[in-house]
């Protein structure tokens, strides 16, 4: 998924099919498009286009962000760990 603002690419994310489980990954927002919403207006677009999926939806949220997903639905599930030195949570959406 890629959200343009005028044109220029401003916020991406994908997702990927594991199994019986749809994996949300790889969000990220350009350092000058940041605290706009973007990312939040994706993520509901997302969950939007996969709403009659019938499938457990999760993510790896870096620590430091697990609220916005919270805000959107997910729960934290587990304790924290660590992916390419970032901490971040096991979040489902409920």
């Amino acid at each position: 998924f890629l959200l343009l603002v005028n044109g220029i690419p401003a916020c991406t994310a994908r997702y990927r099919i594991i199994g019986n489980k749809i994996k949300l990954e790889r969000f990220a927002t350009l350092k000058s498009f940041r605290k706009q919403g973007l990312a939040t207006k994706l993520l509901r677009f997302i969950l939007n286009d996969l709403k009659n999926a019938r499938r457990e939806i999760f993510l790896h949220s870096q620590a430091y962000i697990t609220s916005l997903y919270e805000k959107e639905g997910f729960v934290k599930k587990g304790d924290i760990f660590y992916e390419a030195g970032i901490p971040h949570y096991l979040m489902v959406f409920e």
